[in-house]
């Protein structure tokens, strides 16, 4: 978004069109990111609360500047390490390895790959299920902000078993119902409803 906008704003000026509304774009979201800097990393397992502050810092801070979560990736990925269940799966590879007649070096080699591909695959565990949560939070606040009173499930297109039947469910802003994100890596989203209350099935009706 942020650098869509950049580019839109360079476009305008090339045409000599200057606003104050061009020249001031911004489309951070206040509210996401304050519940970044509340409640991120709050579900972060096998950390210290050093390091779960330091999650809540860059997560609210790839928010405000608008990065980009590979960039966010990158960054976790220099604070956490790999997680309980992630290291004892670490070891039984290691022990397979040399089961298997490798020799140490190789054993080494290996091991150390597959640990910087698990540690990949936690940061980016993170930095999308923590920023997902965030805009999430944030979007709602916005809405209830707005006046609107109705929030839409919006499923991810290629969501899962879980979320794709909650997918168009509508709940009243303030309704603890449903939480996004719904598991780790949920891209999911809440969508403002703006039609007249009175053509909105109710969470009862909508949940059948």
């Amino acid at each position: 978004y942020n650098d869509g906008a950049g580019r839109g704003i360079t476009r305008m000026r090339r045409a000599r069109i200057t606003t104050p509304d061009i020249q001031q774009w911004d489309i951070q979201n206040p509210h996401a990111i304050a519940s970044a800097e509340k409640f991120a990393a709050d579900r972060v397992t096998d950390i210290v609360e050093d390091v779960r502050k330091a999650l809540k810092d860059s997560v609210a801070e790839a928010i405000r500047v608008g990065q980009s979560q590979r960039q966010l990736k990158k960054k976790i990925r220099e604070t956490v390490g790999l997680n309980g269940r992630q290291i004892r799966a670490l070891e039984n590879f290691e022990n397979k390895l040399i089961a298997s007649g490798a020799s140490q070096k190789e054993v080494a080699v290996q091991v150390a790959k597959e640990a910087e591909k698990k540690l990949r695959y936690r940061a980016e565990m993170i930095a999308r299920t923590e920023t997902s949560a965030a805009w999430a939070d944030g979007n709602v606040a916005s809405y209830k902000e707005a006046g609107v009173e109705y929030k839409e499930f919006s499923a991810a297109s290629d969501s899962c078993e879980i979320c794709w039947p909650l997918n168009g469910n509508v709940y009243p802003i303030g309704s603890s119902e449903q939480v996004i994100p719904k598991h780790v890596n949920c891209r999911c989203d809440w969508l403002p409803v703006v039609e007249s209350p009175s053509i909105i099935e109710t969470p009862e009706q909508v949940m059948g």
